[in-house]
């Protein structure tokens, strides 16, 4: 009523909001703050000497979704045949610009790798797309590489490795404890990795520190999932991480490639501010059943409000702050201070204040800024 004067009824915002051509309009308009706050990586990966246009980063999140949405958004098998509706947001993010540059929800049975082809329309000669074990997809990996772009992704535990032109499968454990014995922490070499349909690339190896190892074979021996595969052989290829690009040695480099790969976990960052900071996952509390486009609907919304406000807010104050910014203390700020301006928060007098909320803090982890200027 104070933008536009007019009275609104809870159960007028309720019908409009549970209309599927509401839904498929609050999408456009997703689609539309998306093109709009679009911008391109290049003059930044330029400054860091890479030669690419742009890094992209791609993952899921999954969200629970209230009764009523089960047909439109089923969950996962349940023992007791009970149904749960879940989705799935499946998000690219600009590595560099920290923009979301892609958004589609889907149901929770659409996994990732169903997902592999979508975005390969979206990329352009000389991109990178960094993507996780889910999206590795042999067919998505040629057609990236047929647009002139590249990947770069952890190499599946199951896929078959040859030498180039071999047709006996690489020996790839004895050779990695091989270089262990030599006292290689790190190396590369060509293979092709597919059984049926090969596919050329840099197989980049990096052994990880034993704390770690250890680490991921208690995690490992805990799996109790029916598709896990833990024998001996697996256990023992944990001591390396196995990364695989088509981008050439004077693209990226090996170190280049394990922190622009390990940048990817900003992304799960992204997703954790949503949902415990912005509070996405308890934006249906209360609401009962309700009908999918109202979900779909309110979703959209919400993801609108990111791109249009949260994001380009959030930049505005870093690039005036003299600390780096946490974007998760960010977010818990603005949950915190829910009635706050958030054009007023880009003013100057409020970036000092901000700064002293949300700066990381000086013993921690190294943040995205820091792994960033490592690519120099």
């Amino acid at each position: 009523m104070c933008l536009t004067g007019v009275s609104v009824s809870k159960e007028g915002l309720n019908k409009r909001l549970s209309a599927d051509r509401h839904a498929d309009f609050c999408r456009g308009l997703l689609a539309k703050a998306m093109a709009a706050k679009a911008s391109s990586a290049m003059s930044r990966i330029s400054r860091l000497g890479l030669e690419f246009n742009n890094i992209f980063l791609q993952d899921s999140s999954s969200l629970s979704l209230p009764k009523g949405c089960e047909l439109d958004f089923p969950g996962p098998h349940s023992n007791n045949g009970e149904k749960k509706a879940t989705g799935k947001i499946q998000l690219t993010m600009d590595l560099l610009n920290d923009k979301p540059v892609d958004i589609l929800l889907a149901n929770f049975r659409k996994n990732d790798q169903g997902d592999a082809l979508r975005i390969v329309d979206k990329l352009e000669q000389g991109d990178l797309l960094v993507r996780d074990l889910g999206y590795f997809v042999l067919r998505a990996l040629k057609a990236i590489s047929s647009k002139g772009a590249y990947f770069l992704s952890r190499l599946k535990p199951s896929a078959h490795v040859y030498l180039p032109g071999q047709e006996v499968p690489f020996g790839l454990l004895e050779y990695c404890k091989a270089k262990k014995k030599a006292g290689a922490a790190q190396f590369e070499l060509a293979v092709e990795v597919g059984k049926k349909e090969r596919v050329p690339v840099r197989l980049l190896v990096r052994q990880v520190p034993q704390g770690q190892y250890q680490k991921r074979r208690r995690k490992a021996l805990k799996d109790r999932h029916k598709s896990a595969n833990h024998n001996s052989h697996y256990l023992d290829m944990l001591q390396w991480q196995f990364l695989v690009t088509n981008a050439e040695p004077e693209k990226i480099s090996i170190a280049q490639a394990f922190v622009i790969y390990q940048l990817r976990w900003r992304i799960e960052i992204i997703f954790k501010a949503w949902k415990s900071g912005l509070k996405l996952q308890h934006m249906f509390a209360g609401l009962g059943h309700i009908k999918p486009a109202r979900a779909r609907a309110m979703i959209f919304l919400m993801l609108t409000y990111l791109v249009l406000f949260v994001y380009p807010a959030f930049q505005a104050i870093q690039q005036k702050a003299s600390k780096a910014l946490s974007f998760m203390k960010w977010v818990n700020y603005l949950a915190a201070n829910p009635l706050q301006n958030l054009q007023q928060l880009t003013e100057d007098i409020w970036v000092a204040h901000i700064e002293r909320n949300c700066a990381y803090e000086v013993r921690r982890r190294k943040n995205h800024g820091d792994l960033i200027s490592k690519l120099k």
